[in-house]
């Protein structure tokens, strides 16, 4: 739905060449101006959704996805954090804590293969569990 908006909007910047007058948000007029909340015949997010036939689940609906996807896809804690604009990374952790689980055991997943170890499972509590340890050799 946005990539749809922002195609629509380089076309428009395209067309309009020098008399294009806005920036880069995304809901504008033609022209690149800012649209204004109450112009009923440019798309709304909530239109554009309706059009494209996908739910529409609101600014903070789309901003709580953009950070699970980006989670759960590996995206570190810290750039997710900044990207909200939230002030500590320990916000988002706390906020985002349900999808931080899965990550442990792809991390854990991650160490292991680089250290020659059998891949961990997950535990009950969704914490990894290992079935092969290290031992330390003769010193």
């Amino acid at each position: 739905m946005l990539r749809a908006l922002r195609t629509r909007q380089i076309e428009d910047r395209l067309a309009w060449g020098l008399g294009w007058v806005g920036g880069d948000s995304l809901f504008t007029e033609e022209d690149g101006r800012p649209t204004h909340p109450q112009t009923d015949h440019q798309p709304t997010p909530a239109r554009a959704a309706e059009k494209a036939q996908v739910p529409w689940v609101g600014l903070h609906g789309s901003r709580h996805t953009m950070a699970v996807l980006a989670l759960s896809s590996g995206v570190p804690l810290k750039v997710v954090s900044e990207r909200l604009g939230h002030t500590s990374t320990s916000f988002t952790a706390d906020l985002y804590q349900h999808v931080i689980p899965g990550m442990q055991l792809s991390a854990s997943s991650a160490i292991s293969r680089a250290l020659g170890m059998s891949e961990p499972t997950q535990g009950s509590d969704g914490t990894p569990v290992h079935t092969q340890c290290m031992t330390r050799g003769p010193e």
